[in-house]
This record gives C-alpha cells, structure tokens and sequence, in this order.
C-alpha cells in the first residue's frame, strides 16, 4: 500500500470507528472528519521538505514500553488555538484533535508524556471545545487526569498559564504547544532545568528558517543571553529557535499579570532576562514537527507512516 493511501486508510478507519464500533456519545466530537475531508487532506499530501533536527525511531508500541523514571511533574498542553490554516482541507476541529496516524494529536500527547509518567493535564480551550471535551472527557479512558481552562477571550500562551495558577504552583511544570507532533524524552530536559537551578527552560531545535521564530542565544552553560522574537534575517547567528516546549518553576507565573493576554516569547522571556532571573536552553534529541499548515500536517502524517516519529 502506498503511503499516501495508507493514510487514507487508517484516518478512514478512525472515522468509522467513531460511527459504528467502540463508540460513545463522547466519541460524536470528530464526525465532521469524513471522507470528503479525508480525500481533501490526501489531495494536499504534497511532498515538502522534513523540518530538520528530527531524529529517527523505530516504532515502538507506548503500553509495553512504560517508564516512570521521571519524577510527576504537571503538564500544560496550550490547546486553544483557531487552526485557521487548516480549514482549508475542511478539517472543523480545534488543532490537536487533528488525526495523525489514524488518531488525534492530542491522544498522541497523553500517550507519549504518560508513558513517561506525566499523568496531570491542564488544557486551554476556546474554539469548538466540546469537539476535545466531548471526546476525552476527564482522561480516565486514556490512563490521565484532564483539567480545562475555557478561555472565552483568548489569553495568550502565558496568561493561559496564569489563568491556571493555583493548579501550578504546586512544583515544576511542562508547557508546550499541542500543534507541534512531539517526541521528547522529559528526562534529560528536566536533569538539565534542575542541575542549572533555572527558573524556566526552553527546548530548542534547529530550524531552517530561523527568523520566523524565537531566537535565543546562550553561552557555553546553555544560559539566555538574549531572545529575539522573529528578529530580520541580517542579526541571525544561530539557527536553533523556541520550540514551544518550557519547564517552568512556580515563581515565573509572579511575571505574569492576571486577566490580560500576555505571551511567552514576546513578554515573559524578555521580561525574566531584564531581571537577571536564570532563563535556561537546551536542544534535545527530539522530534518537533508542527501541523499547522496543510503541508506540515502532510509531513507529519509521512513522517508518522515512515516510522520516523516513534509510535
């Protein structure tokens, strides 16, 4: 089977179980993936380069590789984003209930952070939450503890987070955005955050077109020195960027105010650097893949059925 059928397939075959086996009334939020959307989304698997900085796995089923070797930490999984670009293959879903591998990105996130024993979500909602809601519920079918955040104005990636303070101060936390496909081993990254006694850590990768993004520039010991949020081309000197993926101590939501949209790379980061507070980065091994045109997502789903993404 070719792959690009093969995708077809096994989206396909999500679709129908969601109609005729194994399904609930929870199960009724992804309906609106048919078969129409599904041919639409195969005619737009077009061939684009690979973000780089992906490394390569073999496939591995999660239930017979459970590791609790990390110490519980919460995690954020910011999920309230519009997915504009995506309506254009007709995929009317938030973008993490897009399906990857013949299941939403989001369950690909509870599986993988699970098996790592991440088993507390919180999850900012705002458009079509019911489609998460209705499908997850509280995560007990998935082996995890789900809390939602509705935002009915958005809020920003950090005031999502404050929002939620009360269930966060309790220790160190994981952020990261629920559009980007990720495989990250959490181990070394939270090693690297707690030896370096940071009070937030940002996951890096490579990227090809730096300047669309977040740039940090570290010394030797992986310490910000600077961040530059889509600096121009001409004060680039590295090519490794924000991925999205944070570990953050409690005392970094008192540089959040409450109530107001306020971001990550644009607010909190420099903020934290102007006081002196340490603000740490790392690239890990890791793949990071984000899904938010039509040509990632088709990327992504190659990437998934070419065993590149660990399953």
């Amino acid at each position: 089977m070719k792959t690009g059928t093969c995708d077809i397939v096994k989206s396909l075959f999500y679709v129908l179980q969601l109609v005729f086996g194994k399904v609930s009334n929870e199960n009724a939020a992804l309906l609106d993936l048919n078969l129409a959307v599904i041919v639409q989304f195969h005619r737009h698997h077009v061939n684009v380069k690979s973000v780089t900085n992906q490394r390569s796995f073999a496939g591995v089923d999660f239930r017979q590789q459970l590791r609790h070797s990390v110490e519980p930490v919460k995690a954020f999984i910011l999920a309230a984003g519009l997915g504009t670009r995506l309506r254009a293959l007709g995929l009317d879903v938030p973008k993490v209930m897009v399906p990857i591998g013949g299941q939403p990105l989001l369950q690909h996130h509870f599986e993988w952070f699970c098996r790592q024993g991440v088993t507390e979500f919180i999850l900012n909602l705002h458009y079509l939450p019911e489609k998460i809601t209705d499908f997850f519920g509280d995560g007990r079918r998935f082996g995890v503890k789900i809390t939602y955040s509705h935002e009915t104005e958005l809020l920003g990636t950090a005031g999502g987070v404050k929002k939620m303070e009360a269930e966060l101060r309790t220790g160190t936390f994981l952020v990261f955005y629920g559009d980007n496909l990720v495989r990250l081993e959490l181990e070394p990254f939270l090693d690297f955050h707690r030896q370096r006694r940071a009070a937030a850590t940002v996951a890096l990768f490579e990227s090809a077109e730096p300047w669309t993004g977040g740039v940090l520039d570290t010394d030797s010991t992986g310490r910000v020195l600077r961040f530059r949020e889509k600096p121009d081309r001409k004060e680039i000197s590295t090519n490794l960027i924000n991925s999205g993926i944070y570990l953050l101590e409690p005392a970094v939501l008192d540089a959040i105010p409450a109530g107001q949209f306020y971001d990550f790379g644009k607010d909190v980061f420099p903020k934290l650097l102007a006081a002196g507070t340490p603000l740490y980065a790392m690239k890990p091994q890791a793949y990071i893949h984000d899904i938010g045109t039509p040509e990632r997502l088709a990327q992504a789903q190659r990437d998934f059925e070419n065993g590149l993404v660990l399953k």
